[in-house]
């Protein structure tokens, strides 16, 4: 008779945040999108990673995120229009047998080690964070509908081919007295805050000395198209490829819901 296993497996650590990585406030998807080349760039990491880039959003464009640095105080939300993060999902358990081994059953196998990890360059919680403690922590389970988060989960080498953004949905419509404009505010960039915000504080807007600036300082390298995308006529196709929450022909990667995003990397 077979005897059950019994090794106890190492745990796969996740890699540090590298200490030179590059940060820029309210481009989450610019700063996710260089982590994403250099996970890739180091075989120690896809040997042994999965590398998944997934933004979070909804139909609304209002979710909102707790535990992030952006938050106005301890256990308050905040509330974006989309986020991404870097999520790495181990390929195998180290010292684990595979899973096509002739005479070890898989449930027998401890499942130390398979455990996710997410990389925020936003959040309050470590970096990197466990997925489980992430999810805990970043997205209630008891939220309001309208503020419940969607996601989409792409391959970090997709991501890296396809995508392209020149800033523009980082530009917004000032009169240039008003003197409440802060280009390195980055609540700009929230769903609640948008192009009519001066409208929206009673002021009337001469059309003439309208003049559209960024919303928070840009990053200081130029702007990130993919590989697939620089000999193209694409500028941008980050809100519609990209953010968008919804299944259309054009998008990327697999959209779903909090609790199909939590049993697909929890299980």
């Amino acid at each position: 008779m077979e005897e059950p296993v019994t090794t106890v497996f190492e745990e796969l650590e996740p890699p540090d945040l590298p200490q030179d990585a590059v940060y820029t406030s309210c481009y989450c998807e610019e700063n996710v999108y260089l982590l994403c080349q250099r996970f890739l760039s180091l075989p120690n990491i896809t040997e042994n990673w999965h590398i998944w880039t997934v933004f979070i959003s909804n139909v609304d464009k209002k979710v909102a995120l707790f535990s992030q640095k952006a938050a106005r105080g301890d256990g308050l939300p905040v509330v974006w229009d989309y986020h991404v993060i870097l999520l790495l999902q181990p390929k195998e358990l180290l010292g684990c047998p595979p899973r096509d081994h002739p005479t070890i059953r898989q449930s027998d196998v401890p499942r130390i080690g398979a455990r996710p990890w997410v990389y925020d360059f936003d959040t309050r919680l470590p970096v990197p964070c466990l997925w489980e403690n992430y999810l805990t922590h970043t997205f209630p389970s008891d939220l309001l509908p309208e503020y419940t988060s969607s996601f989409r989960v792409i391959s970090a080498q997709i991501y890296l081919s396809n995508f392209a953004s020149d800033r523009s949905h980082m530009l917004v419509d000032v009169h240039p007295r008003d003197s409440d404009h802060n280009s390195g505010d980055c609540d700009r960039r929230k769903s609640e805050v948008n192009e009519k915000a001066a409208l929206d504080k009673g002021r009337e807007i001469n059309e003439e000395s309208r003049k559209l600036v960024y919303s928070a300082p840009t990053p200081p390298y130029e702007p990130l198209f993919g590989t697939a995308m620089r000999e193209g006529r694409v500028k941008t196709n980050l809100m519609s490829h990209f953010v968008c929450m919804e299944s259309l022909p054009w998008t990327f990667g697999e959209l779903v819901t909090r609790s199909e995003i939590s049993s697909r990397f929890l299980n």
